[in-house]
């Protein structure tokens, strides 16, 4: 009877205490709500002193050190009561959670109480910019996923921004390895690539571009660095070397670099033979300016695939690039080689017969072509089939190297002009078409002799274009000059209209892919590209088409003169790039000889007359070889 008396005053005791727990718990919060801090910190000390395991208390007192009005707020002993408080409320009773409920203490509010500490140590972190802080929140709210990622993202950014501020390829290489899912990494890696390559490059040197890109063959710069590579050592090294052996090596070594064109150019330069005229007599040079073959010539001609026509006695042969004769000069005329054949013109008693020879001199096939010598009924192949003027019907048609027509003699022959040199209205083959004429019409035909296009087409044959005997012009550069009723106009290769020109202008076919075209309205010259845009104009008397990126211009008319034989020609020449700008401090006159169509770049060098005297310069206006007497 005892012990039950005692259990009873026991209970009664719990009881008791339990509901003066929520008593002073509710009081408690009561004056956490109205900021009264003491009162609630008393209360709550009170109810944790009476029962260490009180979940309501511990909430409590989190709430007490998270608000920002009370003074010892402090964020982590808040999360370390909330931390004991959802400890101890998982072991209350259904009672005791059901009191707690109704005060409003419960898990969800205690998960909200720490996700708000939580953002709140975040942003006093990020406003103090201490790392140490922010580590502290991350270690502190680990379980907040919010609140770490803003802490951790925060932290990258300083971390970031100290690494901008010391701004080495080492500083963000640290950044990136470090912080590898910042949000920063793909910038740091770019920043370090930069850095890097800047470091490395920094003595802008061949040797120091070659070592980047070989040892960062995977940067994004390597490129950028074998380029640099390739420029710098093929201008140090290579572009002024008169060695024909260090050109070779470099070609060797470097054989997909974008300057081996360049070295093969300079090569052929330096092994391609350039006629001169020394006194009345006509020899070569080579590319170095050096006599190659001695003057010892009437007349030579330019070489072409290492054979070149030479005149002695009134008679044409033909020569190796050695000085050898290859063809005794027996010949009325010859044309340079193209694809291994050339035309001939030969006397037989009182009958000059045109027909075709091969490298060696052996006449090609049996069949032969009467001429006056006026013009040539035999011209040169290209694309594999040649021209030539059928004797019975004055026609001229396409013919394969056995002499076989391959296109039908049907179309119209040399045009001869009072008082001048003709015209012949057509052309070769050039890129699958060659340009014709019959009695329907002018226009371009394939290898089939079908028409790409018809109808009354014309050419301009300004002197600027070429010199006689004129030719017209098939496709360059994947256009076609065409000109119809005073409009002119490109076409393509699927005869579409590709570029016009507008009315009042004249244009010239495309050379080193860019065209000359001139406006009657301003007197200008204005070059334009295969889109048909304009990337220069200039006032000029007359410009030649474009060779090896340099083209000749005459920017004023020549004085007039009243006696031609006493005078040297006035040098009104001078060269331009495709931006328009003087290439040399000097001006000359151009050769005028049947030789010389115009003077232009080839294999490297230019004859001009400069002084008086033929002369040869190279791409960097240099001389490099010059006549001995005045050029008359």
């Amino acid at each position: 009877m005892k012990v039950l008396i005692l259990n009873i005053l026991l209970l009664f005791s719990i009881a008791s205490l339990a509901v003066t727990q929520t008593d002073d718990l509710e009081k408690a919060l009561k004056a956490l709500k109205e900021k009264d801090f003491n009162a609630a910190k008393v209360l709550i000390e009170q109810i944790i002193t009476k029962n260490s395991f009180d979940a309501g208390g511990y909430y409590a007192l989190a709430v007490y050190y998270a608000d920002n009005d009370n003074k010892p707020h402090d964020y982590y002993k808040s999360l370390d009561y909330l931390t004991l408080a959802e400890k101890y409320y998982s072991t209350l009773t259904t009672k005791e959670l059901t009191n707690l409920q109704k005060l409003g203490v419960t898990l969800l509010e205690m998960q909200k109480l720490k996700q708000t500490i939580g953002q709140q140590a975040v942003q006093d972190a990020i406003a103090s910019q201490n790392p140490t802080a922010i580590d502290k929140v991350i270690s502190k709210f680990s379980t907040l996923p919010n609140v770490v990622e803003k802490a951790i993202e925060y932290k990258n950014a300083m971390a970031f921004e100290e690494a901008k501020r010391v701004n080495t390829y080492q500083a963000f290489q640290n950044f990136y390895i470090k912080y590898p899912s910042a949000k920063q990494v793909p910038e740091a890696k770019n920043k370090y690539e930069q850095l890097l390559y800047e470091n490395l490059t920094s003595a802008q040197s061949w040797q120091a571009y070659q070592k980047f890109y070989t040892s960062y063959p995977n940067s994004p710069y390597a490129e950028k660095a074998k380029k640099q590579y390739e420029k710098l050592y093929y201008e140090q090294n290579v572009a002024s070397s008169t060695s024909a052996n260090t050109i070779e090596k470099y070609l060797t070594e470097n054989p997909n670099s974008i300057y081996s064109q360049k070295a093969k150019n300079q090569l052929q330069s330096m092994s391609s033979l350039f006629p001169i005229r020394v006194g009345d007599t006509w020899g070569f040079i080579n590319g170095n300016g050096q006599i190659a073959i001695p003057p010892i010539y009437e007349r030579v001609g330019n070489f072409s695939e290492g054979l070149a026509r030479v005149r002695k006695h009134g008679k044409w042969g033909i020569i190796n690039t050695k000085g050898k004769e290859i063809v005794p000069p027996v010949y009325e005329l010859i044309r340079d080689f193209s694809e291994g054949v050339t035309a001939v013109i030969q006397r037989k008693k009182k009958v000059l017969e045109a027909f075709y020879i091969d490298s060696t001199g052996k006449q090609l096939f049996a069949k032969t072509y009467v001429t006056d010598g006026s013009y040539w009924p035999i011209h040169s192949f290209q694309e594999g089939l040649a021209i030539v003027e059928d004797p019975e019907t004055h026609k001229i048609g396409f013919i394969n190297k056995k002499g076989e027509f391959v296109v039908a003699p049907l179309f119209n022959s040399y045009v001869p002009r009072k008082g001048t040199i003709g015209t012949y209205p057509f052309s070769s083959f050039s890129e699958g078409y060659a340009w014709v004429k019959n009695e329907e019409g002018t226009g371009l035909i394939d290898k089939n002799g079908v028409f790409l296009i018809k109808g009354s087409y014309t050419q301009s044959l300004l002197d600027t274009l070429s010199a006689p005997p004129f030719y017209y012009k098939s496709f360059s550069d994947g256009m076609c000059l065409l000109e119809e009723s005073n409009s002119s106009f490109y076409i393509d290769r699927n005869a579409k209209k590709a570029i016009t020109i507008p009315v009042g202008f004249t244009a010239l076919p495309f050379s080193d892919e860019v065209a000359w075209t001139y406006s009657k309205y301003d007197k200008k010259f204005y070059l334009i590209d295969n889109k048909g845009k304009t990337i220069l104009d200039i006032p000029a008397f007359k410009v030649y088409p474009f060779h090896e990126d340099r083209a000749v211009i005459q920017k004023d008319a020549p004085a007039n003169r009243v006696y031609f034989y006493d005078q040297t020609p006035d040098p009104t020449y001078s060269f331009i790039d495709k931006a328009g700008r003087s290439l040399f401090d000097f001006k000359f006159d151009i050769p005028h000889d049947p030789l010389f169509e115009y003077s232009s770049f080839k294999n490297g060098l230019a004859c001009i007359i400069l002084n008086g005297k033929q002369t040869y310069i190279n791409k960097e206006g240099k001389i490099v070889w010059q006549s001995p007497e005045r050029w008359n």
